[in-house]
């Protein structure tokens, strides 16, 4: 009878162990909302901003105090729709939307976005994009991809199978009055 209590709380021990070494689980990003259409987003840290409504929408890394909320800035993902925008949460931020003193770059650059970037070069460090069609051309590739449209420096990014139609009825107007073109990441 001992035997069999010593072996079950083995076997318990050694069962808690094995929850103890087992990673957390993933938690989804957070988001907080931090301006509505045609608003102006403060950011308190640089990160990456979300655009749009209904489940449609469009990202991009600022690297700012603060963003314009528009169509200029983001592309239209969710025409007729009215949007947002929202940033990613880091693990330690605390809402302080009065408490501006922290702010971790001067005024000196406005809501634009940085236009003197090179297409071909991820802003993030994330590696280099390769061109694979032109505007309303057909961006052909094999599997899941990321997929960025735009020019100059405004781009959208979303995942697509199989290849994509590199157009504006695609992805929205990044970029109004530029010629644009898809990249993929190499």
């Amino acid at each position: 009878m001992s035997n069999k209590i010593s072996l079950i709380a083995g076997l318990s021990a050694f069962v808690a162990s094995l929850y103890a070494l087992a990673p957390a689980p993933a938690e989804a990003a957070q988001l907080q909302r931090c301006a509505g259409e045609n608003e102006t987003c403060r950011l308190p840290y640089p990160t990456e901003v979300i655009y749009g409504a209904n489940g449609r929408g469009t990202s991009q890394f600022i690297d700012g105090p603060n963003v314009r909320c528009s169509n200029q800035v983001f592309g239209d993902p969710a025409p007729g729709a009215r949007k947002s925008c929202s940033f990613v949460v880091r693990d330690r931020y605390e809402d302080r939307r009065d408490d501006r003193r922290n702010d971790w770059r001067d005024d000196r650059r406005d809501d634009r976005r940085n236009d003197w970037r090179d297409n071909r070069r991820d802003d993030r460090g994330r590696g280099d994009w390769q061109q694979c069609a032109k505007e309303n051309g057909f961006c052909d590739f094999y599997g899941r991809k990321v997929v960025r449209y735009g020019a100059k420096g405004r781009f959208v990014e979303r995942v697509f199978r199989d290849g994509v139609r590199c157009d504006n009825r695609t992805f929205g107007d990044p970029a109004r009055g530029q010629g644009k073109a898809c990249y993929v990441q190499n």
